[in-house]
């Protein structure tokens, strides 16, 4: 995949072009996801969120291919990283569509048809098109990092000082969220990872010109305002890439003292394009190309970034490239003469897979059996010896760049989002292609395609644990019929069909309520269809926290669930896993040698050495951890030291335990971190739970075995108390925030 712009957060290194996987981050190792918005096209892919994407940003540990327990231990791992961030990970995808389906060889999932429909109780997927007929074709992810570790301060009086790393990394791009678009399909991107300030800035905001005025009118066509507002306020944390602009487009008719202010689509591109006199030249590579032929509509648009047709040329295909063949690429006949007729140049793209010199490379690693087609999108403006690369959404139309009317507004149809920055040298890779002469020799259509507007316009569905509320916007006089669909597990999937609609606010608005009757499995998706027109959206889960939390994904054993959930929380804390507790017990137990001295080698392996004589040491002064007197402990010499020693040892280690939480709750209050705090609370409740579960199973094989977690769930309870009534009102509040933002 094509990667282009990676920056070091200071503007100290020059944009570099690369070619390295998409589906990566540069965020340090150690960080974790504190929230996600991500925007695409076609329909989000299910089976490639939940088995590709999502694991790499969530950084989970195990194999979404593994088998049995390893299996489960996904899901479950998955499932929890999810619920952690509900309401944080924000998916925005287009209903109406501004070009033809080129992918039919998409092997891709859509919503609610696999085994993961369960994963939309927790994504907020939301579609644009709430108040008037837009396109999403944006490709933006956004991620929020944050890391909190301990650094050697010898200034501070305890030798440590807590330090908090958040960054923002901001990726544009051509990839949809679709396997095809991973597995089958070059892409161009940008990427940058930026350290966050503590404080925001209005003028940190400013500095990202465009970008905040694309997200609030994304987050007002998609009904999505609140969700997106916590985007927009990390770019007030976060300095703007000194050689970046932002170049987006808007649906709507635009107004030009509008554009003067906010420059949308094609006026855009003078800010961006590279500074200087003369006339600008610009080469377009894009796999679509709409009606630009005619001679007033071409020159418009090049005015805009200083241009004219005969300094502009397009990366094109002749009839007998393989990509060709499968329909990949769009270019109208009319389009392709009426740009011929106005000097417009077509670059041969050559592509042969027997023979290398013969095959137009994308960058130097690119091989080329390379079986898979380019979707990227990116221009190259160059005024004298000053170079611009635009890498972007936006295919060459004027859907994406816009149409000026008689009245002098410019109407756009799409979103869009492109970043424009200087390049390296060379950066480039089609600067010597050879010019086609015969315009015939071009793979072209010989239709214009014709965008006909969808019945179904925009939806949104929402479910508070007992009534399933429904809205959607439909094309006057349109029938519609639709179903709820339940999460599917091995067993398939159900429906409910929704009968009864009501007129909502707006003529073009219906509404519909229906009571979900079932507590489990929970509902996934709306299907609708009117006409020829068909959509799916995703079931927003506003239920209270403790009825999410509660569920599991569909056919996974509850109580191998939570054993996988404790062995997780144990680990997390850096607490025994249970084949050590097991060692210990048959160490202790087995001991029948006569050796009375309670120092068994074999009470753990060599990483808990320093803990074995760390025990030794404790008993030696007759006390274990947390200051019991071994010999005042009733009961306990009359089992015998050769339990002595095992006990004594997991004590030790679920005490630990224990003070890693604590000292994780005194960071994350110290550097104020409400969302690390609210986890940390949920955590240690949970981890309470988890050390009685222990105390009860291991007390059923050994009578002093049980003393750690007994030990240790009893300290945590006491560390607790002024944390838990904090923890009720923050998640009492945030589930009321939820509700509220519903109901509006």
């Amino acid at each position: 995949m094509k990667r282009g712009g990676r920056q070091n957060g200071e503007g100290e290194e020059r944009p570099s072009v690369g070619w390295e996987p998409l589906l990566s981050t540069d965020a340090p190792s150690g960080c974790r996801l504190k929230a996600a918005l991500m925007t695409t096209y076609d329909q989000p892919d299910e089976r490639f969120l939940a088995e590709d994407f999502l694991p790499t940003f969530l950084r989970l540990s195990r194999d979404p291919a593994g088998e049995g327990r390893e299996r489960t231990a996904f899901l479950v791992e998955l499932d929890n990283r999810l619920k952690q961030l509900h309401g944080r990970v924000v998916l925005v995808s287009s209903s109406a569509r501004d070009e033809p389906h080129a992918d039919e060889d998409d092997f891709s999932d859509g919503i609610g048809t696999t085994p993961y429909a369960w994963i939309w109780s927790s994504i907020r997927h939301f579609h644009v098109g709430r108040s008037e007929r837009a396109v999403q074709h944006a490709k933006l992810w956004m991620f929020h990092w944050s890391s909190a570790e301990l650094l050697a301060d010898d200034d501070d009086d305890a030798g440590q000082a807590e330090t908090s790393s958040e960054y923002l990394e901001i990726v544009v791009s051509s990839a949809n969220l679709t396997r095809s678009a991973f597995r089958g399909q070059l892409q161009a991107a940008w990427r940058v990872l930026l350290p966050l300030q503590k404080q925001p800035s209005d003028a940190r905001r400013a500095a990202w010109g465009i970008l905040p005025a694309f997200l609030e009118e994304l987050g007002r066509s998609a009904a999505a305002v609140a969700e997106l507002e916590r985007f927009i306020a990390l770019l007030r944390r976060a300095s703007a890439p000194d050689d970046a602009t932002f170049v987006a487009s808007v649906p709507g008719a635009h107004p030009r003292a509008t554009l003067r202010k906010t420059p949308w689509g094609a006026a855009g591109l003078r800010r961006a394009g590279p500074p200087g006199k003369g006339r600008v030249s610009l080469s377009v590579l894009a796999p679509y190309v709409g009606s630009f032929g005619d001679r007033e509509t071409l020159g418009r648009f090049c005015q805009s970034y200083d241009g004219d047709p005969s300094r502009l040329s397009l990366v094109w295909l002749k009839k007998d490239h393989p990509w060709a063949r499968g329909k990949h690429w769009v270019l109208p006949r009319t389009t392709a003469e009426g740009m011929g007729a106005q000097g417009v140049t077509f670059l041969e793209l050559r592509r042969e897979t027997t023979e290398p010199e013969e095959t137009d490379r994308f960058h130097e690693e690119h091989r080329h059996t390379d079986p898979r087609w380019s979707h990227a999108k990116a221009y190259s403006f160059s005024r004298g010896r000053s170079e611009r690369l635009l890498v972007t959404s936006a295919n060459f139309s004027q859907a994406a760049w816009g149409k000026e009317e008689a009245d002098g507004a410019v109407v756009i149809q799409n979103f869009e989002l492109g970043v424009c920055f200087k390049p390296e040298a060379d950066a480039w890779p089609f600067s010597n292609l050879d010019a086609v002469d015969d315009i015939g020799a071009l793979y072209v259509s010989e239709q214009v395609p014709r965008n006909v507007p969808p019945s179904i316009l925009w939806a949104q569905a929402r479910w508070n644990g007992e009534t399933i509320s429904v809205e959607c916007r439909l094309a006057p006089a349109a029938a519609l019929i639709a179903e709820v669909r339940f999460a599917a597990g091995t067993g398939g999937a159900e429906s409910l069909p929704i009968k009864e609609w009501r007129n909502g606010d707006a003529s073009e608005l219906r509404r519909a309520e229906i009571r979900y009757p079932h507590a489990t499995p929970a509902p996934v998706a709306v299907n609708m269809s009117s006409g020829g027109a068909q959509l799916t959206v995703s079931v927003l889960d506003e239920r209270a926290i403790e009825k999410r939390e509660a569920m599991l994904p569909p056919d996974v054993d509850d109580e191998l669930a939570q054993e996988i959930l404790d062995d997780d929380l144990f680990a997390a804390f850096n607490g025994p896993a249970r084949d050590d507790v097991d060692a210990a017990e048959g160490d202790g137990a087995g001991d029948d040698d006569g050796d009375d001295d309670g120092d068994d080698d074999s009470v753990g392996d060599d990483e808990d050495s320093d803990l074995g004589e760390a025990a030794a040491e404790s008993s030696d002064d007759g006390l274990v951890p947390n200051g019991l007197d071994v010999d005042d402990e009733e009961g306990l010499s009359s089992r015998g030291d050769s339990y002595a020693v095992p006990a004594f040892v997991m004590a030790r280690r679920y005490l630990a335990c224990v003070d890693c939480w604590a000292q994780r709750m005194h960071q994350a209050t110290s550097l104020e971190d409400e969302f690390e705090q609210v986890l940390l609370r949920k955590d240690g409740e949970k981890l309470i739970e988890a050390l009685m579960r222990r105390q009860v199973r291991e007390e059923a094989r050994s009578p002093t075995a049980g003393l750690g977690p007994a030990l240790a769930a009893e300290e945590l309870a006491l560390r607790m108390k002024p944390t838990r009534s904090a923890s009720r009102a923050a998640a009492t509040s945030s589930a009321a925030g939820l509700h509220a933002r519903g109901r509006s």
